[in-house]
């Protein structure tokens, strides 16, 4: 890749990237805020490979924009938990419990404000011009070699752990997703560097989209700990978010053993019995 096309594969990022940042200070809408992270995360992995062997390197997203993207994040995650929590409750014959709702929509309004105030200190134009300028003259190969060895070795390690955390499998989702954003200048360095090759398009495509449902319920555990296992209620919503948590916890356990499973396939025959099935806990105080 030239110079030209590099810089111009950075400015395109945030080219597309300007109006999916103002379509969500609009109203923050559950999908606007999807494709907006998705684009930032997109970004990000090209950036990663720009930096080849350094990860930590100056190509980076800078923390005002970091921030805000994590701060969206969090409403998302508030407004698919509030879905889910509603649509449980219809599946499982349950009450809705209303103060555990409004409690989510008081959090959910406190980051949209956060959100805002992040918005009056962040310039994306501004960050466009000087990650644009700062881009390498041309992607080299040994770059790409060095970012499909790292992100690989790094995967390996995490799978060669006698117990997979939650924090593991995420890793491993991100270097999964990595790989998947920049897919078109590493397929061929994949197939140079591992023979037979040990991980196409469809398997990382696969995977990231079962560790993804995972980590969802993952977030959704987390919503039934403090502080909002602490709100003043009733004895009766606290029989039903103990129901809800229960049957999300279930489906947690089941996915985190199908996901070892899959991981599995991605080892060397001689280490694949090391991978436990056994999930790690996880305190909820109801």
């Amino acid at each position: 890749m030239k110079s030209s096309e590099v810089k111009k594969r950075v400015k395109k990022h945030f080219e597309k990237l300007q109006p999916l940042y103002g379509n969500v200070l609009e109203d923050f809408e559950l999908e606007k805020i999807h494709d907006f992270r998705l684009r930032i995360k997109k970004l990000n992995s090209f950036l990663w490979l720009l930096n080849g062997d350094k990860p930590a390197g100056d190509l980076k997203i800078k923390q005002p924009l970091r921030h805000f993207y994590h701060t969206v994040g969090n409403v998302r995650n508030l407004q698919l938990h509030n879905q889910r929590i509603e649509t449980l409750c219809k599946q499982l014959q349950l009450s809705p419990p209303l103060y555990y709702l409004q409690s989510l929509q008081q959090k959910e309004r406190e980051e949209k404000a956060s959100a805002r105030e992040e918005a009056l200190h962040l310039d994306v134009k501004k960050h466009s011009n000087k990650l644009t300028k700062a881009a390498p003259k041309k992607l080299k190969r040994a770059r790409i070699k060095n970012f499909i060895i790292n992100n690989f070795t790094a995967l390996l390690t995490l799978l060669k752990q006698p117990v997979l955390r939650n924090e593991d499998l995420h890793e491993v989702r991100k270097i999964l997703k990595r790989f998947l954003y920049v897919w078109p200048w590493i397929k061929d360095g994949l197939k140079t560097e591992f023979q037979p090759p040990l991980l196409n398009k469809r398997t990382c495509d696969n995977l990231s989209a079962i560790i993804g449902d995972f980590m969802d319920n993952i977030v959704a555990v987390s919503f039934f700990e403090p502080p909002y296992s602490l709100l003043e209620t009733n004895a009766e919503e606290i029989t039903v978010l103990q129901s809800l948590h229960a049957h999300i916890v279930a489906d947690k356990q089941r996915q985190y053993n199908d996901v070892v499973a899959a991981l599995k396939n991605l080892l060397p025959s001689t280490e694949t019995g090391r991978t436990s099935v056994s999930s790690p806990s996880t305190t909820v105080l109801l």
